[in-house]
């Protein structure tokens, strides 16, 4: 099956500038389907939801450190 190719811009602080860095990654097409109608559901976009999973994602392993 083949997967999709996601690009999002991410935050990145550096010396009390924003700059943002480019990422790519593959997800599965059912994963995208989803996370599009969530998307919409939630009056977000993609990078949105990737940059909260993101953050969440660090917060629960900064956490248990």
């Amino acid at each position: 099956m083949p997967s999709f190719f996601i690009a999002i811009c991410i935050d990145v602080i550096y010396y009390s500038c924003m700059e943002k860095k480019h990422v790519t990654f593959r997800i599965d097409p059912a994963i995208i389907k989803k996370l599009k109608f969530l998307a919409v559901e939630k009056d977000k976009t993609l990078t949105d939801l990737f940059l909260e999973a993101i953050q969440d994602l660090l917060k629960k392993y900064e956490e248990k450190g």
